[in-house]
Parts: C-alpha cells; sequence; structure tokens
C-alpha cells in the first residue's frame, strides 16, 4: 500500500506520522495509482537516430494543445528537427538557428501557445514559430522598440519565463 506516495527523506524514521508506513522515499520508474498500488511507468520509444549522430542533440517539448505534442531536437550543428507520433515531420523551417556546439546544452526557453521563446547569452533572442500547420515553422531574432536594450554579445539576456502573461528577460 503505497497511498501516500513519496515522502522527504527528512521524514525517515518519523515514525509517529500518519501515512509513514503508506509511503516510500524512493519511486524510480513507477507511477501510485490512487489505490496505493505501484504501476511500471511507461517507457520511450525509438523514434529515429539524431541529426548529428556522432554528437549530442538537445531535445525539448513542444505542447500546442492537449494531446497535440511535438519534440524539437537541436543539433550542434545548427540543425532543428521536428518529431510527432513516432516520426520525423518535413518542415519548412524560415531562419536558422545560431547555437552551435555546446550553446544547444545552455540555452533556456519558454513556450506560450504557439511560440517558444529561446535565450542564451551570446545571441539575441529568439522567436520560434509555429505556423498554420505542424510543417510550418519560423526561427528569428526578437524585434524590441528599444534597439539598445540588450547592448552586445556576452550580454543577452541568459534566462527567460512567463510571468502573468508577461514575457520576461533576466540574467544579463
Amino acid at each position: 500500500d503505497f497511498t501516500e506516495g513519496v515522502y522527504s527523506e527528512f521524514l525517515q524514521g518519523r515514525i509517529n506520522l500518519e501515512g509513514y508506513y503508506s509511503s516510500t522515499v524512493i519511486q524510480d520508474n513507477f507511477l501510485t495509482e490512487p489505490t496505493g498500488v505501484l504501476r511500471k511507468r511507461k517507457g520511450t520509444s525509438y523514434i529515429a537516430n539524431s541529426h548529428s549522430q556522432n554528437e549530442s542533440s538537445r531535445l525539448i517539448p513542444f505542447q500546442f494543445n492537449k494531446g497535440d505534442g511535438i519534440i524539437i531536437e537541436f543539433s550542434q550543428d545548427g540543425e532543428v528537427r521536428f518529431l510527432k507520433n513516432n516520426a520525423v515531420l518535413t518542415v519548412e523551417l524560415t531562419g536558422s538557428c545560431p547555437y552551435k556546439k555546446n550553446e544547444i546544452h545552455e540555452f533556456q526557453y519558454v513556450q506560450t501557445k504557439d511560440i517558444v521563446f529561446l535565450v542564451h547569452p551570446n545571441h539575441p533572442p529568439l522567436r520560434l514559430h509555429r505556423g498554420s500547420s505542424d510543417n510550418s515553422w519560423s526561427i528569428a531574432n526578437m524585434s524590441f522598440h528599444n534597439t539598445n536594450l540588450f547592448g552586445t554579445k556576452g550580454n543577452y539576456p541568459s534566462c527567460v519565463t512567463m510571468h502573468e502573461q508577461r514575457l520576461v528577460f533576466a540574467g544579463t
């Protein structure tokens, strides 16, 4: 019976707490059902080799609406690929991604609706936009009214988030 799920390691030995005997500290690769039964977590599936097979890529999720998810792959040579329903999509991408080598593992991102905002301290903020279909995407530098907002290379934002439906940059 694991109806209480996972508890903090700081509570180890607190046998006086209600639920102590129906919980666990570590629960890797299992999901707790409401009845307390543990179910094995579903695994991953092989879709395709990474674009640059000898180098690492970065995968980020894109959830346009419920049940309509896409995986976006950023490779170290600047290529961007899109994967959906266990297949690589044939996509017309307008623009190019400036992130190379280790930069793909350092950029931060946030998604709102059909747009993903990407930031890295060495590049101006990017806007990755899903067009009218899953096969139509564009990537471009964001435009701002104040062109001196961020300054020079190495001084661009390194963090991005959404707060109360507003885009927030930080870490310059």
